[in-house]
């Protein structure tokens, strides 16, 4: 888990003074101490641009920002036409520069779940901003699997809220796919903003984040400033992160912003060592080859999934006795689907290779595909495509150059593996159809352009 603690704001209450040392501004010697910060002011007003580059400057290289959106787009326009209004903001807050890392979205407590409106303003946030997107809706309509695919489709996660609204509240949800962000937010509890947490209570949620996906990136983010409990509760959730953390990973963390906020950040945060394989181009230059990146070999059981957090290869899921994959089977690097991961490639080979080959290949087709929840029939479907591949350097298949030259049969077989290989992980895999090169590449073209925008 790689875990940033902070609150909102940077206030440093006189208590505390001495835990924050040295000369400068507030904000200056909070960022010597602590990873991040979301801001709020931000809420209720504009800033200048020249501020937000001002906080910038301030604070260390490792150090990061949340900004909140100004109520005049979330409260007052209640994200319909809002486009001139997100423009002004994401210029002015686009000062911090690359330490504009998140933007919270708080929706009034009355704003019902519209998929048109939602969807509109998604869709113009994500032209604009690549980076992480959390939202924190109050009212039980954003509650439900609709809401929260809309949400994935975005890749935007749901804030953890305490005290939540609803039980669901209290749980990260929204996009919870690869490189998911869980953001939580703790106002104070049971007074609002004014309540300081129990050292139990902080030590329980410690305890179920350690339980997330491993390498997951968690932000904290204590709220309960109006009596300045805030800061004391980010310390002492630091502290315990820390000293829950496995005695041979605490010196693992990657450097922080300075010697005093190791503390507020996760001892677990190994730095990632080996290759960015998501981030690999799409083709090889200059052959044009389409490059895939293996993640189960035929006649395996075994199915892994590349961490894009620690950049490992990690065990995923495996097959049931007698079951294997009919292929090599990965991803295509720096490509994105409606499901929130790189887009799906079966490699037709000679031979299985290892997994975290890259194989340049050939696409030749594309078994067009939705897929939604066994349970939750009213959650929308999402795409998930399985694209069809043959490797360059083959014997066997040097002359298959289009689908349409495989076998029906041999075709159906693979829609049934995947149906079934979907089902044991409670999901309904649906086949829409089928294209060759042509319509492949189509697809694929698009899903780099998703991964380009959302980074």
């Amino acid at each position: 888990m790689r875990l940033r603690i902070g609150t909102a704001g940077w206030g440093i209450p006189s208590a505390l003074a001495q835990r924050f040392p040295g000369a400068g501004s507030h904000l200056e010697r909070y960022a010597r101490a602590m990873p991040c910060v979301e801001i709020d002011t931000s809420f209720y007003r504009p800033h200048r641009r020249q501020t937000y580059e001002r906080w910038a400057v301030s604070t260390p290289s490792a150090f990061r920002f949340a900004v909140k959106l100004p109520r005049a787009i979330t409260h007052e326009a209640r994200l319909a036409s809002s486009e001139s209004l997100l423009e002004a903001f994401l210029a002015e807050a686009g000062g911090l520069g690359a330490k504009l890392h998140v933007l919270l979205i708080q929706l009034p407590p009355s704003l019902a779940f519209e998929p048109a409106v939602v969807e509109a303003f998604l869709a113009a946030t994500r032209r604009r901003f690549p980076g992480r997107l959390v939202c924190e809706p109050r009212e039980r309509s954003w509650f439900t699997p609709e809401a929260d695919a809309l949400l994935a489709r975005w890749q935007v996660s749901r804030v953890a809220a305490d005290p939540a609204p609803l039980p669901e509240a209290a749980a990260p949800g929204g996009w919870l796919g690869r490189g998911a962000l869980r953001y939580f937010r703790w106002h104070g509890s049971p007074r609002t903003y004014w309540s300081r947490y129990e050292a139990g209570w902080l030590r329980a949620r410690l305890e179920e984040m350690a339980r997330l996906p491993r390498g997951a990136e968690c932000w904290c983010i204590l709220d309960n400033t109006a009596s300045g409990a805030a800061l004391a509760n980010a310390l002492e959730l630091a502290e315990m992160a820390r000293d829950a953390a496995p005695a041979g990973s605490r010196n693992a963390a990657p450097e922080p912003p300075d010697h005093a906020s190791r503390s507020a950040m996760s001892a677990n945060a190994s730095p990632p060592q080996g290759p960015a394989f998501d981030r690999l181009p799409t083709r090889d230059e200059p052959s044009g080859a389409t490059l895939a990146v293996i993640e189960a070999c035929r006649g395996s059981s075994n199915k892994m999934k590349f961490n894009v957090e620690r950049r490992v290869f990690e065990l995923h899921a495996v097959l049931p006795v007698g079951q294997s994959f009919p292929y090599d089977f990965g991803f295509l690097p720096s490509t994105l689907g409606e499901d929130g991961d790189p887009l799906d490639v079966l490699v037709l080979m000679d031979e299985p290779v290892p997994v975290g080959c890259v194989v340049p290949c050939e696409v030749i087709g594309v078994i067009r595909a939705d897929q939604r929840p066994l349970e939750g029939a009213r959650r929308k479907a999402v795409r998930n495509d399985r694209f069809l591949a043959v490797a360059t350097k083959t014997e066997r298949y040097r002359d298959l150059k289009e689908l349409s030259a495989l076998p029906d049969r041999l075709l159906d077989e693979i829609e049934s593996f995947f149906a079934a290989y979907m089902a044991r992980k409670g999901v309904r895999f649906r086949p829409l159809g089928r294209e060759g090169r042509r319509g492949a590449l189509a697809l694929i073209e698009e899903g780099r352009k998703l991964f380009s925008r959302r980074g």
